[in-house]
């Protein structure tokens, strides 16, 4: 086997290792021969434990930035791109199990504490996004915001959505209300209008004036990209 398909074999081996087992309970010589190499395979390809479960998260992550592009593709609207991300993130990316799986091995065991461990899965990311945001379009980017900032910017947006530090994470809508309302903001020179965000209609009723229906970001959304 050539040495990229042995790499590959070995990952698929401890994914399922992990799900099965769970990150803890499994162990290097178990996820070799599983895979049906030896050991000395296995460290031939990862050096320690850390940097499997590393490169086991990047090939998931890349896994879900192929299938947001690809939903994506065509899509010019700075606005809609980063809405539709975020969402992702927050209701996708935050739910993958393995991702959970593998955070627990980091401190804080969350997908977020994953990513800020990892500088290669952080700028992996971060790369993606100043990919996403560097494109021909409407609505650019406010006069004087680097590109590079704005990419930082919206990764700290998703290491917080990863973390539920935002209410209602689980919510496409209200992530699109959120981001329409504070994030898109402080990046486009152009923004939507806010909304109404946080609501509870039984102790705090929204006000006349935020009976709005939410924003709509066109036809590439969360429901489509999920199914």
């Amino acid at each position: 086997m050539a040495p990229e398909a042995v790499r590959e074999a070995l990952l698929d081996s401890a994914q399922r290792c992990f799900i099965e087992r769970g990150v803890a309970a499994t162990s290097m010589d178990r996820i070799a021969r599983e895979a049906g190499f030896s050991r000395a395979w296995l460290y031939t390809h990862f050096s320690n434990r850390s940097e499997l479960l590393i490169a086991l998260a990047l090939r998931t992550t890349s896994i879900h930035l192929t299938r947001l592009a690809a939903q994506l593709d065509g899509v010019t609207d700075l606005a809609e791109v980063l809405t539709e991300s975020l969402t992702y993130v927050s209701t996708v990316v935050a739910q993958d199990r393995l991702l959970q799986l593998l955070s627990q091995h980091f401190e804080g065991q969350s997908v977020a504490a994953l990513i800020t461990n990892s500088t290669e899965l952080n700028d992996f990311i971060l790369l993606a996004y100043q990919d996403a945001i560097d494109r021909p379009g409407p609505n650019p980017l406010r006069p004087g915001l680097t590109l590079s900032d704005a990419a930082r910017f919206v990764v700290t947006v998703a290491l917080a959505l990863l973390m539920g530090a935002v209410p209602g994470t689980n919510d496409p809508d209200q992530i699109r209300r959120y981001i329409h309302t504070f994030i898109l903001p402080a990046l486009l020179a152009d923004p939507p209008n806010a909304v109404a965000v946080f609501t509870d209609a039984e102790h705090n009723p929204p006000s006349k004036a935020t009976h709005a229906p939410p924003p709509q970001v066109g036809t590439h959304s969360m429901e489509a990209i999920v199914n």
